[in-house]
């Protein structure tokens, strides 16, 4: 990974401060044929892209060797500022494959600012793309497996945000067999399975309880909006770049 890192460096003239694993092997349900999702957060080399006629690309994205996704520097502090929720996947992935002192201080201002608020609306959707995929094909695929690993996943981290009003991230990649529960259980079941490269349908009791957990707390829900970093992010960001 590292061989890599410095080539896709040397090719693109970037620096890449941050590199993870986003997908299935941070969430420690990857199968033995699982790939690897890589996201990297860069710069460029030289100050004077920044200030060219052309602008240099925001995002780079690779599908071989491994399904890497990149984002620049400039773009991430946008991103930043409004809770992405990619952003905090990134930031508490327990797999890092390159880190120039930019995790810490990434998880510092996503700890500090990010929006109750966006994130759970954010999970609540992942959770009601997946569960509609479900319902829709009603039936035993890896796609439809995938989806309710996604499903149950989300909830779990909405139903959190709901409950707390505040990020938790050691729940981002539990394995929720603290919850002890039929939402857990049912995913400990799809995970095992997956794992096994077997493929199982998702309980459809299950997915009825959490279509109605979703209107629950969609009507209910009394959390907190971001919280402006403006000038501390701007203070870092020009830090980055020496200047």
């Amino acid at each position: 990974m590292e061989n890599w890192i410095n080539h896709m460096e040397e090719i693109y003239q970037i620096d890449i401060l941050y590199a993870c694993e986003s997908g299935s092997r941070a969430w420690n349900s990857a199968s033995s044929d699982s790939d690897y999702d890589i996201r990297f957060i860069y710069k460029q080399k030289g100050i004077r892209c920044y200030l060219s006629i052309d602008s240099p690309p925001n995002v780079l994205d690779f599908a071989e060797p491994y399904d890497a996704h990149g984002w620049d520097l400039f773009k991430t502090m946008q991103l930043l500022q409004r809770s992405n929720p990619s952003l905090f996947e990134w930031a508490f992935s327990p797999i890092v494959y390159r880190d120039h002192n930019f995790k810490k201080q990434l998880q510092y201002f996503i700890v500090q600012s990010y929006s109750t608020q966006i994130l759970f609306m954010h999970y609540l959707q992942v959770m009601e793309g997946n569960i509609r995929t479900i319902v829709k094909t009603n039936g035993a695929s890896l796609k439809l497996q995938k989806s309710g690993i996604q499903a149950l996943r989300a909830f779990f981290i909405a139903r959190d945000l709901y409950q707390t009003n505040q990020l938790n991230p050691q729940l981002l990649f539990s394995t929720f067999e603290q919850l002890d529960d039929k939402a857990s259980n049912e995913y400990q079941r799809l995970l095992a399975a997956k794992k096994r490269n077997e493929v199982v349908s998702m309980d459809m009791e299950v997915v009825k309880w959490l279509q109605g957990e979703r209107e629950s707390m969609l009507h209910s829900a009394k959390l907190t909006k971001r919280t402006t970093q403006t000038v501390n992010l701007n203070g870092w960001l020009w830090e980055i770049l020496g200047i």
